[in-house]
């Protein structure tokens, strides 16, 4: 569904994709196949205890490729991404092929369980022109894979509440 506003989601959300390339939330602009897609300046917004799992290579959990795009994640949500390159929070630049986000924002909210598996997979990655993506208190963050990493702000920043739990395990 393409749309221009805001979407507001319940309580105890489920989503799991399978497949290369897939993701649970995307907010961005343009045209493909994504389930659920937000052009500029939309909102997507979960209640709390989402469960949200991409399982396949590039198949990221939350993207922002929009500008002024916003997702917010309610209270003790477990993000999850098991694949080579997926990303379970990502905020895209333009150039990278998977949107614009100048000044995306997301939102997790309390006590966050965020997990990747897979080579290159970041946990938390802001790669976009003034983007911030804001974790709320007492997150924890575990990434297992080579070249794998927690927290990675390239262009944009990245802000932690009190309580951060991070593992990572893998070469390089």
């Amino acid at each position: 569904a393409n749309f221009h506003g805001h979407i507001e989601i319940g309580n105890e959300l489920n989503v799991t994709t399978y497949g290369d390339g897939s993701f649970a939330l995307y907010a961005a602009h343009g045209s493909d196949s994504n389930a659920v897609k937000a052009t500029d300046g939309s909102t997507i917004t979960t209640g709390d205890d989402a469960k949200l799992l991409t399982k396949g290579n590039n198949a990221h959990v939350v993207v922002v490729g929009s500008d002024n795009g916003k997702v917010v994640i309610g209270n003790n949500a477990e993000l999850n991404s098991e694949g080579n390159g997926s990303h379970a929070v990502v905020t895209y630049n333009t150039g990278t092929g998977k949107g614009t986000a100048k000044a995306a924002q997301v939102t997790i909210k309390k006590d966050a369980k965020i997990t990747t598996e897979g080579l290159g997979a970041y946990a938390v990655y802001a790669n976009s022109t003034d983007s911030r993506i804001f974790l709320d208190e007492r997150a924890v963050i575990k990434t297992m894979g080579d070249g794998s990493h927690g927290l990675r702000a390239a262009k944009g920043k990245s802000e932690i509440g009190d309580g951060l739990d991070l593992t990572t395990s893998g070469a390089g």
